[in-house]
């Protein structure tokens, strides 16, 4: 049976979809083989299908449609395409972003302000009840002479005391103060000169009822008041005995109320300058006193320099 359009072998060459998929692969023919590759077309022929009638032969069944393996191959690189721009995409937004590096547990980062917690305050309500105030101590100054009861100044020190009375009250320009010396329990002493070989004047000190030291007078041996006594009530005119060893014999005598700067009385006594002599003499109120009690002064300078150089101090009540 010959084939339309020419021998075998042109024909296979127009219909290799149909060869393909109805024959048997040609195989190379042997060297052994007398017959060579035209027994094996022809044995190829001879094994094709039956023809479908009206059907050129390779023709019954339609083409295979290749454009489905194109399409798919088509899709996955256009999915591909995507994928990697996206990534790309990625990688370049995360590279632009500024490293931040990871702090450390507990620690404080730049942005980051460390805060000390505010301390808790506990208000606590006011009570109705006032809280209980000791009520001030009430002092008896009648026998103190320094300091002066309506003033703040106090002292919790007896030679501390014993300075100022010795500077303040009685007129010392720069005493040479010694240690306290303990009487009872609650006074004592505290010697104060001029200067370190200068006369001694004793300054007696006593500890009262709040505590604080308090001048009750001072004496000194070259001065020596007979009459009036430590808290004696004098009034005007104010008659003075008693002995003196100093310059030229001369005792100035002052007057003063507690608490008043200017002298109520002023004056002077004579006694001895080469041993110890006697004075009698007065003096008056410049005015009627102020106040109840006040001091009485005996002092003596120095023959060099006449600077304040010893001195007697009593206490008194005074009546106008």
């Amino acid at each position: 049976m010959a084939w339309p359009g020419g021998p075998l072998v042109p024909r296979l060459a127009c219909w290799p979809f149909e060869l393909v998929t109805n024959a048997v692969p040609i195989l190379p023919a042997s060297p052994f083989d007398p017959v060579g590759p035209r027994r094996t077309v022809a044995t190829m022929a001879t094994q094709q299908l039956p023809l479908t009638p009206g059907v050129e032969p390779g023709m019954d069944r339609p083409p295979p449609d290749n454009r489905r393996p194109l399409w798919i191959a088509l899709t996955v690189a256009v999915v591909a395409v995507v994928l990697a721009s996206i990534t790309l995409m990625v990688v370049v937004l995360r590279d632009d972003q500024p490293t931040q590096a990871t702090p450390t547990p507990g620690a404080p980062t730049s942005e980051q302000a460390t805060v000390t917690p505010a301390p808790t305050v506990t208000t606590v309500p006011p009570t109705s009840v006032a809280p209980t105030v000791a009520p001030p101590v009430e002092v008896n100054t009648t026998t103190a002479v320094w300091p002066a009861k309506g003033s703040t100044v106090r002292y919790t020190n007896p030679v501390s005391a014993a300075r100022s009375f010795a500077v303040h009250f009685v007129g010392f320009q720069s005493p040479v103060v010694g240690r306290f010396q303990q009487g009872d329990n609650r006074s004592g002493e505290v010697t104060v000169r001029p200067r370190a070989t200068g006369p001694v004047t004793t300054v007696f000190v006593r500890q009262l009822e709040d505590g604080n030291w308090w001048v009750l007078g001072a004496a000194t041996d070259q001065i020596r008041l007979d009459s009036p006594a430590t808290g004696d009530l004098i009034s005007s005119p104010v008659r003075l005995t008693g002995a003196a060893q100093t310059f030229e014999g001369h005792a100035t005598v002052t007057i003063r109320e507690d608490g008043v700067l200017a002298p109520l009385a002023s004056g002077y006594v004579t006694g001895r300058m080469d041993e110890m002599g006697p004075f009698d003499g007065q003096v008056s109120f410049v005015r009627p006193p102020s106040q109840r009690y006040g001091a009485l002064l005996l002092t003596a300078e120095s023959a060099e320099t006449g600077e304040l150089w010893q001195a007697t101090v009593i206490r008194v009540q005074l009546l106008g």
